[in-house]
């Protein structure tokens, strides 16, 4: 399946042609759902500045901070909660695939980085304040994205592939371990980064 995004946006990067102004910086706020692929659901929010390397290529650096929560159901106890909170800092590369109507721009990007995150497990009665001894690991990961810019709207689509860290309750202790990487869908906005204009043939 990813594949297939990967190879349509491709397409269309090579069938269509208009860009957005060379040397221009960009500010976004993105606002979006997480979903993890150990389950649960959770939000995340992303702040990205990003230079316009050249009309259709842009360099960023993506700021994030989520939090998801996966309830871990007991047949002869209280549920317990699994509840990971995560910092984002990854350096991001996007390819604008030329405008192929009025206001509809389809990108392609990846980043590369480090995430810091603390995954906790808790019972009934305790929340994600009372996990005052734990630790949070540090995970170099990636993404891969896709998307669409309408005006200064933007919609897009990320994988995170995040290797595994420990699982603590709330006095630091170790309890497993899992697989931290996640799926998220985000909305947001940018200001600044000039106007879509037509494309150089040369």
């Amino acid at each position: 399946m990813k594949k297939i995004i990967v190879a349509v946006f491709a397409l269309l990067c090579l069938t269509y042609s208009n860009a957005q102004q060379k040397g221009k910086f960009r500010a976004g706020l993105e606002l979006g759902l997480m979903i993890p692929s150990h389950g649960g659901f959770g939000s995340v929010m992303i702040i990205e500045p990003k230079y316009n390397l050249t009309d259709q290529m842009q360099l960023g650096l993506l700021m994030g901070m989520g939090t998801s929560i996966k309830t871990i159901v007991h047949q002869n106890q209280k549920d317990e909660a699994l509840t990971t909170v995560h910092l984002t800092f990854l350096g991001t590369y996007d390819y604008y695939c030329n405008k192929i109507s009025d206001g509809f721009v389809p990108y392609i990007g990846l980043g590369l980085g480090a995430y810091k995150m603390a995954n906790v497990q808790l019972t009934e009665k305790q929340t994600i304040d009372d996990a005052t001894n734990t630790d949070a690991a540090t995970q170099f990961g990636g993404m891969i994205r896709a998307g669409f810019e309408s005006g200064k709207f933007r919609l897009g689509a990320a994988y995170h592939y995040i290797p595994s860290s420990k699982i603590q309750d709330i006095n630091g202790a170790t309890l497993d371990n899992k697989q931290n990487s996640y799926f998220a869908i985000t909305v947001g906005f940018y200001l600044g980064g000039g106007k879509w204009k037509k494309a150089s043939s040369d």
